[in-house]
Order: structure tokens, then C-alpha cells, then sequence
């Protein structure tokens, strides 16, 4: 009976490489994901701001100056 086991070893290790490479692959793509959130979230927040700034000074061109 010929011995499996360096054989086994060596599959088991290739198998946790996959997993591992997997799971970083994975937060990578999760990071990524929250770090396109967060600027468009801060991108939204921005163009409100700039369209509220728009508003009111458009406001100001309309009040009849007294």
C-alpha cells in the first residue's frame, strides 16, 4: 500500500491557499465596496450642499434690494 499522505499534505495545503486567497480576494472586493459607498455618499452630500447654495443664492438675486 503506497503511502498518501505527503500526497494528502500537499493537497491540504493547495486547498487552504485556494481559501485563503479566496477570503482575501473577498475583502478586498468588500473594501472596495465600502470605500465606493463612502464617496458617493459623500459625493450626494456634496452636490446637496452645492445645489442648496445654488438655491439660495439664486434667493438673494431675487429679493429687491431696499
Amino acid at each position: 500500500m503506497p503511502n498518501d499522505y505527503p500526497r494528502q499534505q500537499a493537497e491540504d495545503a493547495q486547498r487552504r491557499r485556494t481559501a485563503d486567497m479566496e477570503r482575501q480576494h473577498d475583502q478586498r472586493v468588500r473594501q472596495q465596496r465600502a470605500a465606493l459607498e463612502s464617496w458617493r455618499t459623500a459625493q450626494e452630500r456634496r452636490q446637496s450642499a452645492d445645489e442648496a447654495r445654488r438655491r439660495q443664492q439664486d434667493q438673494e438675486r431675487r429679493r429687491p434690494s431696499s
